[in-house]
């Protein structure tokens, strides 16, 4: 860039007019270079003004927004998965806030979101990301919505009267509300942590109108300045007339002619393309400005994808695009979990976290497991929910009869629920937490300060004990079914667990003809006998024919069963139903749910999982069947009831095994969809939270609605020939959960999701290092 384009720059980072000496000193040129350049600054049409005060000459940008921005040079911070953005955190434990759809700007309740960020500075939170939509303007002109539009719209008192607003007093508004989002009231910021800003498409199609706008400026300015041109031109016609040179006069019709023409294209033809990209750079770099200029700690991302690194992991944060923002939509998840398939398909690696914005009815998060050549991956993916006042909004709703304006709009859905979502890693383990707009929005509880007291359960199913294709964890010198080392890991460690949850398919059984599926490792006599001839270690030996023996599979399914009670970890449940005493657990303290393959194979005649039931009430000494449970339901495992601690909240709980499903979408949706279309079965949710538990579809979830959040186990069960067939997704999300809710009732605290998928589980299993418990389970109240 030469001297004359940085003494633009000079005068725009100028804080008040300036004198030629001034800027000559600035640049370390000779004053009259600086007269030189101004003067071919202002014919080439640059916004320059100059100011007489005595004698004095003054230079400045002209005051006007479009004129500034024009004048205006930025650039732009991109990221990529290869070129990060590396946030800085102390160790290798941290946590990561996200919050989606602010909506400044918007008539709504802003007490959730500066709560959220009073929680995140109490919990020394690393960084808070936001993924877009940070203030609300609406960009249409006008529609038979406006009325609704204009209703939910913050407005400000015109001084002069005007009834339309530019760019600069629509962004002085946003200003002064986002500054009251971030801030106290005196002026403190109220999260001191680094936030990163991304766009969303409010402030994409704030960058479109406006660029729009600007082109339309400046076609008026330079069909001003060819007017002006014809006009002058025309004098001189005049003169040559009245001195009677024809050669003039010929010469200056032409002109005339060539400045006709450019004024027509400013009327018949587009801008330059290039030129319109150059004033999109800027109208962008001015939002990013201001932006970073009125939100503390700010760092703006102009995209609608950031990538992270923070620690040892990759984190993606996206907008979802093809989705328009006046549009609220349930599946969004559907789309996100489309979009990083076909990566994978096409080899890309995925990212460890990926998070995605969008206008969302709710809050939803799956595992992503894919194959890689280092072995079984997973990523996490959350699709995040607005961060908005449901119950506010839902108060707009009743005096509407039409839901067009996005906000209502998203209150009008049937699966609404607001929040922001925390993700926590400790000694490598992912804990999210889902902090729900009834707690963000209790004026009771002094966020700043304020730790929930929770109690936790572990959520398993689906091991598929005595298939061929059950999930196995390999060590050094052993080898075991995954299941044993899922209840390991949770009794070595003495989590504070008060309750185990089973929801079905505990055993292979015969739910289909497995005895034909053959596993492709599995070795026959004289393949054994070979490969065990090389072998001198005896414990390498017995790994190999364990390993073997498990690929053979038990067909048999009263083998099965006999093999599983011996599995079952005694200590393990003797010390959950202490911890559950201790806490005063209302609800059993072991629920197990019957599965499809029990019903298809005895179609009720009998239930293994009542004999696994009665076998741990035996073993454990405990005559009451409410506190190891196994409820029936014909020949499906069904329970409904109520669950909680002493002196707490008591929750609705909804079990089954089978809630819905779908292999290619967003299990969730269907799940929170199905659940939604049963009403009240039961007369224990009414005016209460629900917890819906299930199991089956081997890939599992969460998600909220209304009152209620779903939780769908993962399973133990390798991919095999029934899922290939039919090509579902592939691998299966292996693993268990571990799931932590409020002692007082979900207006006192987030609803806690720890997830330990088979990648975790068998890394810990390599040296089974006690992890942080405090870290992990501070808030216990066992």
């Amino acid at each position: 860039m030469g001297a004359k384009e940085n003494i633009i720059k000079v005068l725009i980072s100028a804080k008040k007019p300036m004198q030629v000496k001034d800027i000559a000193g600035k640049l370390d040129i000779s004053g009259q270079s600086v007269r030189n350049y101004l003067s071919e600054l202002k014919e080439e049409g640059a916004p320059i003004e100059s100011h007489k005060k005595g004698k004095a000459v003054y230079y400045d940008i002209s005051n006007k927004l479009e004129d500034r921005i024009l004048a205006s040079e930025y650039e732009f911070l991109r990221t990529t998965s290869k070129k990060p953005m590396k946030i800085d955190v102390a160790g290798k434990d941290y946590k990561l806030a996200f919050a989606n759809t602010l909506y400044a700007g918007a008539k709504t309740d802003k007490t959730l979101f500066q709560n959220f960020l009073k929680y995140c500075e109490g919990q020394d939170a690393d960084a808070l990301i936001i993924t877009g939509n940070t203030f609300y303007m609406d960009s249409m002109r006008f529609s038979k919505y406006a009325v609704d539009r204009a209703r939910i719209t913050e407005q400000p008192k015109k001084a002069n009267g005007s009834l339309f607003m530019d760019l600069e007093e629509r962004l002085e508004l946003s200003r002064s509300l986002l500054t009251g989002l971030f801030k106290d009231k005196g002026e403190r910021p109220l999260y001191s942590g680094p936030v990163y800003v991304i766009f969303g498409e409010v402030e994409e199609n704030l960058v479109r109108q406006h660029t729009g706008q600007l082109v339309k400026y400046m076609t008026f300015q330079e069909r001003a300045k060819l007017q002006h041109g014809i006009r002058a031109l025309r004098n001189e016609r005049k003169k040559a007339r009245k001195k009677k040179d024809d050669e003039a006069e010929y010469r200056i019709n032409h002109e005339i002619l060539d400045v006709q023409r450019e004024l027509a294209k400013t009327t018949m033809s587009n801008l330059d393309k290039n030129e319109v990209k150059k004033v999109e750079q800027r109208v962008l770099g001015f939002l990013v400005n201001y932006i970073e200029s009125t939100i503390p700690n700010s760092t703006v991302i102009p995209a609608g994808e950031a990538h992270f690194k923070v620690g040892d992991r990759k984190v993606k944060v996206k907008y979802l695009s093809s989705k328009n923002s006046n549009a609220p939509s349930d599946n969004l998840m559907s789309s996100l979990l489309a979009s990083e398939r076909r990566q994978l398909a096409s080899g890309k690696k995925l990212e460890d976290l990926i998070v995605q914005g969008g206008l969302s009815t709710t809050f939803t998060q799956n595992l992503l497991p894919y194959m890689s050549p280092e072995g079984e991956r997973t990523a996490t993916l959350v699709q995040l929910p607005t961060c908005l006042d449901r119950v506010d909004l839902e108060q707009k709703l009743k005096h509407s009869v039409l839901a067009k304006d996005p906000l209502t709009h998203l209150a009008s859905q049937p699966d609404f629920s607001t929040g922001a979502v925390i993700v926590q890693y400790v000694n490598g383990i992912e804990k999210t937490h889902l902090l729900q707009g009834g707690f963000l929005t209790n004026p009771k509880i002094d966020f700043e300060d304020y730790t929930p007291e929770m109690f936790y359960e572990m959520n398993i199913s689906d091991e598929h004990y005595g298939s061929s294709f059950m999930t196995l964890i390999e060590t050094k010198n052993d080898v075991v079914p995954a299941m044993r080392m899922a209840y390991r890991f949770v009794d070595k460690n003495e989590l504070p667990i008060v309750r185990i949850n089973h929801l079905g398919d505990a055993l292979q059984e015969k739910n289909y003809d497995t005895e034909a599926e053959a596993h492709p490792e599995h070795l026959g006599p004289a393949q054994l006998e070979k490969a065990l001839r090389g072998q001198r270690d005896p414990g390498q030996i017995i790994k190999m024919m364990k390993l073997n023996e498990y690929r053979a599979g038990i067909f048999m399914p009263e083998k099965q069963l006999e093999a599983y009670v011996r599995e079952l970890p005694l200590d393990l449940v003797r010390r959950v139903i202490e911890n559950s005493d201790e806490a005063g657990l209302v609800g059993p303290r072991y629920l197990m749910i019957p599965g499809n393959h029990t019903m298809h194979t005895f179609e009720g005649l009998m239930n293994p999982e009542k004999q696994i039931a009665q076998y741990l009430m035996l073993m454990l000494g405990v005559h009451d069947d409410d506190i190891i449970s196994c409820p029936i339901m014909g020949k499906i495992g069904f329970y409904e009831g109520e669950f909680g601690v002493k002196d707490g909240y008591l929750y609705a709980e909804s079990n089954v095994h089978k809630h819905g499903s779908s292999k290619y979408k967003d299990p969730m949706r269907v799940v929170r969809r199905t659940y939604g279309q049963m009403g009240r079965p039961s007369s224990h949710s009414e005016d209460k939270f629900s917890i819906n538990r299930s199991g089956h579809t081997h890939f599992g979830g969460e998600t909220s609605s209304t009152d209620v959040h779903h939780i769908q186990c993962f399973c133990f069960q390798d991919s095999n020939q029934y899922g290939i067939e039919r090509q579902y997704p592939s691998p299966t999300a292996k693993g268990f959960k571990i799931n932590g809710y409020p002692a007082k009732g979900p207006l006192y605290g987030p609803i806690m999701s720890i997830n330990i998928p088979i990648t975790y589980l068998a890394k810990w299993a390599q040296k089974e290092p006690l992890i942080d418990t405090d870290k992990l389970f501070g808030d216990s109240i066992v």
